[in-house]
């Protein structure tokens, strides 16, 4: 990303996505060995398991966002060559990316909540469960 030829809205996208990727498979290399073990550390576990679904969620929608950028970039290259010029190169790659990061951390508020202690107090209210049950089978990336 160094090299000038590397600067672009798709290459920089993908750089992101890697940093994604990377909040994905941390959190889970370090809950595995908790698991085998059968250690469970009441301040790591919500932390890892919540940066994990985030990680997948923003993964998933930088994903979606390089696929439209891309189909912008062969679909429509005047157009797409006008808005490059037109916007600075951090605008549009923000453009893309701020969409993602907010939707996932939107999206994954429930996760965070039922692993969390408040999560368990809450268990004992049937609403909560019912919200957490349609949360689950409606949720887009369960």
């Amino acid at each position: 990303l160094c090299q000038k030829s590397m600067k672009s809205v798709f290459h920089h996208l993908l750089a992101c996505l890697c940093v994604a990727d990377l909040l994905f498979i941390i959190p889970n290399i370090i809950l595995s060995p908790l698991f085998i073990l059968s250690i469970y550390t009441s301040n790591l576990y919500p932390i890892c398991e919540g940066l994990s679904h985030v990680g997948l969620s923003v993964s998933i929608f930088i994903t979606v966002s390089i696929t439209f950028e891309r189909h912008q970039a062969v679909f429509s290259p005047f157009k797409y060559q006008t808005l490059l010029a037109s916007k600075r190169h951090t605008r549009h790659v923000l453009f893309y990316l701020l969409p993602s990061l907010g939707l996932a951390a939107v999206l994954n508020i429930p996760r965070f909540l039922s692993v969390t202690t408040l999560g368990t107090s809450l268990q004992t209210y049937p609403s909560y469960l019912k919200f957490l049950l349609m949360y689950q089978v409606f949720h887009p990336l369960l």
